[in-house]
């Protein structure tokens, strides 16, 4: 009787019938063909999207670098968080420590009883 081990559960070569006497060495070739180019696939699909992330890591640093002080300051980050924030961007993990606000939320609420004083204002000539 053929046992199945936890190596080999689950891998279709080993778990054909056990009454099977012939093998078709051909179609065995020809899984394994199959299995090795998914293999090649997902390991160049892999290299390519770390590649990718590193020159979107490096662009990203090098744009932020190029601000002023007073730049980086206004969109709310500082200068040694430049290295932290590529990588989380890179990775698609980065969370923005300070909330946005919609520009529609903005317009205060008690617009109708503002009084902007309006007439207090000089007229432009």
């Amino acid at each position: 009787m053929k046992q199945i081990t936890a190596n080999t559960a689950g891998l279709p070569l080993f778990e054909q019938p056990a009454n099977r006497t012939t093998v078709n060495v051909q179609e065995i070739i020809d899984q394994a063909r199959v299995l090795r180019s998914q293999a090649f696939a997902d390991t160049f699909n892999a290299i390519g999207r770390a590649v990718k992330a590193y020159f979107s890591k490096a662009r990203t640093a090098r744009t932020l670098n190029n601000l002023s002080d007073a730049v980086l300051m206004d969109i709310g980050i500082e200068r040694d968080q430049i290295p932290s924030i590529c990588s989380a961007l890179a990775d698609g993990s980065y969370v923005s420590q300070t909330p946005s606000v919609p520009l529609t939320q903005t317009a205060r609420s008690d617009a109708q009883d503002h009084d902007d004083h309006q007439a207090e204002l000089p007229l432009a000539a």
